[in-house]
């Protein structure tokens, strides 16, 4: 009955191409068109008609401080396996992601992770290291178990292709690839179907498919971006609600736009001036009546702009508070007088959260590494994920409290050694051996004094 009603489920899946009941794909179209910079103009904009509107892309800010607070530091992320020294699982999970454009691979995870919620990739099998793809969340429809989320039942992988006909005409098909667990091996293997769309516009299962994956995991591993209670995709860093305050500040700084066009320029008006005669003077032109009731006087410039201003910045600090996000542009003025604690106090909310995210990437990306070393025949553990520090040290600061912990007899100098990043063994060693050259040169000197040298 459990092989009927997955074999349903499949079915259901191939026909009914991507299911988006819930509006998830629709809505990560939106927010990469906002994370773009592509974003809904507040102002119409009439035919013929000067466009005041003003995109200032907060969005894209907030997903590139994202990414590169998680995987943009000084020193790459290392994964750390058990054993000492260079052993053939170190090397060989190196290897895997050097070959895979280990960098480039781990920004695509976060930039997707941060507008759709979910990170997933793909093992490629291959003869000598596998290859790795990350795949476009939008594309991907994890199901799972309805009465056990974490229970995973399959994968949906719908895209499109562009083919030519013999006339050279573009079409444009669906291909979908379902990944679900072989019920007549109890779940030991793994089968990957592959179907296309035929050119009648109906699924059909491609030739050599399904394929056996001979594993008991799955060639697909995801995790969450973010914590999301009650699903398996997560939560996005670029929520709706950061999208509509990014709009209000659009609208603010674009009705800002259209008030100084109207009036860059001073409306004169003027009454009881009878005739007039214009002289010129330099690049101004002077009026002159003989009435003496005539006045002239400016229209006042309407419109708030100090107030449009400050509203403007208010968005942004409910924006970047949201959203989770340090904003520097607050306290650069007093970067001389922030101490690294007060520095950590004004960024512990952003510091909290990367610690979330580093939590759920280091556990998908450990998950990752244990398949690729199973895959190649070796010892699963997969060890830790080290990440390199969230925040720049303050040097003296750092010296100052070691200098105190040795002093105080509760640190060791090797320890002090290891935090300031020297290796103890070599400095131990190159230490003794220039006290060793301050003794033989102290000697040599006390030796010729007795000599009356």
């Amino acid at each position: 009955m459990l092989k009927n009603w997955i074999k349903s489920i499949l079915k259901d899946a191939v026909s009914e191409y991507f299911d988006d009941s819930d509006g998830r794909s629709k809505g990560i179209k939106r927010r990469w068109r906002y994370r773009r910079g592509v974003h809904d103009k507040p102002l119409r904009v009439k035919p013929r008609s000067p466009d005041d509107n003003i995109i200032v892309n907060f969005t894209g800010l907030l997903v590139d401080r994202s990414v590169s607070l998680l995987f943009g530091g000084e020193k790459d992320v290392r994964f750390d396996l058990p054993g000492d020294g260079e052993t053939p699982e170190q090397a060989y999970i190196d290897e895997v992601w050097q070959k895979n454009n280990k960098a480039e691979m781990l920004y695509d995870l976060a930039d997707y992770g941060a507008v759709s919620g979910v990170c997933a990739v793909k093992i490629l099998s291959d003869d000598d290291y596998p290859d790795m793809q990350v795949i476009d969340p939008e594309t991907l429809e994890i199901v799972v178990d309805q009465e056990n989320i974490k229970k995973i039942i399959g994968y949906s992988i719908t895209y499109t292709i562009i083919e030519y006909d013999e006339r050279g005409n573009e079409r444009k098909l669906r291909r979908q690839q379902v990944i679900a667990p072989d019920e007549d091996t109890e779940g030991k293997t793994w089968l990957v179907h592959d179907y296309k769309q035929n050119r009648h516009g109906k699924m059909e299962e491609m030739e050599d498919s399904p394929v056996v994956w001979e594993y008991e995991f799955a060639p697909l591993v995801h995790w969450k971006n973010l914590p999301l209670a009650g699903s398996q995709y997560g939560r996005p860093d670029l929520t709706e609600d950061v999208i509509e305050i990014n709009d209000a500040i659009n609208m603010t700084l674009s009705n800002a736009q259209k008030v100084m066009r109207l009036q860059a320029h001073q409306r004169v008006w003027g009454k009881m001036l009878g005739t007039m005669n214009i002289s010129n003077w330099g690049v101004d032109k002077i009026l002159t009546t003989q009435s003496p009731e005539a006045e002239v006087k400016a229209l006042e410039a309407g419109g708030d702009l100090s107030g449009m201003r400050e509203f403007a910045i208010m968005l942004r600090d409910a924006m970047m508070s949201i959203a989770r996000s340090p904003d520097p542009s607050t306290f650069k003025d007093k970067v001389g007088q922030i101490t690294n604690f007060a520095l950590r106090v004004l960024y512990k909310d952003a510091l909290d959260k990367l610690e979330t995210k580093r939590r759920l990437y280091g556990d998908g990306l450990r998950e990752l590494n244990r398949r690729l070393l199973l895959l190649n025949g070796m010892n699963g553990d997969a060890g830790r994920v080290v990440w390199d520090k969230a925040l720049p040290e303050d040097d003296i600061a750092q010296i100052n409290a070691l200098t105190s912990d040795v002093a105080l007899g509760i640190a060791s100098k090797e320890t002090a050694a290891k935090k300031r990043g020297y290796d103890w063994e070599d400095e131990k060693e190159r230490i003794s051996s220039e006290a060793q050259d301050a003794d033989n040169i102290g000697g040599l000197i006390l030796s010729r004094f007795d000599r009356g040298q």
